[in-house]
């Protein structure tokens, strides 16, 4: 066939004859629908409980009563603060330091210890 012979087949707008369908054979059984995952087993995200509520907080709360007052160093994902323990909230702390008042998020916090005085 030379590279400029005449394509066969419909023209651009005119339907394409279809081919009938073979009949349905009863000789197969359908196949049984695959099982679904149960939710909650296999993979967790990392970020489950990040945002919600969780009984971390509940726990910190409990621990930063004994520790108002005092001095503490706490970390989060954006920085280091060291300052006195002010108040505690159901889902934050008050830590104060000169004159300042940082609310801190049970959520954001990575660690927080005690700072002697010299």
């Amino acid at each position: 066939m030379s590279e400029y012979a005449p394509m066969q087949g419909p023209m651009f707008g005119q339907p394409v004859p279809s081919q009938p369908l073979p009949p349905e054979s009863t000789e197969f059984t359908p196949l049984p629908p695959e099982p679904r995952p149960a939710i909650g087993r296999g993979w967790r995200s990392p970020f489950r409980g990040l945002f919600g509520k969780s009984r971390r907080g509940h726990l910190l709360a409990q621990q930063m009563q004994q520790l108002m007052g005092q001095r503490v160093q706490v970390a989060t994902f954006s920085g280091k603060l060291d300052g006195e323990v002010a108040g505690v909230y159901p889902d934050n702390f008050l830590v104060a330091k000169e004159g300042q008042r940082y609310y801190i998020r049970w959520d954001a916090i990575a660690y927080v210890t005690p700072v002697e005085e010299l």
